[in-house]
């Protein structure tokens, strides 16, 4: 009797194990191989449809990169299952202005609210992107007004004096 309490109380504290953590290019062959955008190759497994349907509610991105008729499971393939590409192609590809796709790579690409940057900042940021849309536009500082709502400041460091922006929030474009 005290041994099977004994051992019950062992058993009690091992945690259940938890499904193993896939990595994006796992979730996204497994979201493949089970036919899940293309209704299925004749059998299906149920397990696996279902396992993909909680990947893709997890990453509602893998549903808009598949569907993309410019990114498809090839342009996933060639991506080389990174995340990081495919959101970055989504955003380039996506059916918006290019103001707004310039605020979404500038955001994409680590800038941050409710934070100064400095004119020299801001104009590296945005020759960035726009070469990665292929815009033939020369970047200035004060363009970010088109994409942002910031406030002209100076930032002091050391003797030297900053000009720049401080970022409000993302102009709805």
């Amino acid at each position: 009797m005290f041994v099977k309490i004994f051992f019950s109380k062992i058993i009690s504290l091992i945690p259940e194990r938890e499904e193993p953590r896939l990595s994006y290019k796992d979730k996204i062959l497994l979201i493949d191989s089970c036919g899940y955008f293309s209704g299925g190759y004749g059998y299906m497994d149920y397990e696996k449809y279902y396992q993909a349907k909680k990947y893709i509610e997890d990453d509602p991105w893998i549903e808009e990169a598949f569907l993309s008729p410019k990114i498809g499971i090839v342009g996933i393939k060639a991506m080389k299952y990174n995340k990081q590409s495919i959101k970055r192609m989504l955003i380039k590809f996506s059916n918006t202005s290019y103001g707004k796709k310039i605020a979404d790579l500038l955001v994409f690409n680590g800038l941050k609210i409710d934070k100064f940057y400095s004119n020299d900042s801001i104009r590296s940021k945005l020759e960035k992107v726009y070469k990665e849309l292929s815009i033939e536009k020369k970047a200035a500082a004060t363009q970010i007004n088109d994409y942002f709502d910031v406030k002209p400041m100076q930032e002091r460091e050391g003797d030297k004096r900053n000009k720049g922006y401080f970022f409000i929030r993302k102009k709805n474009l």
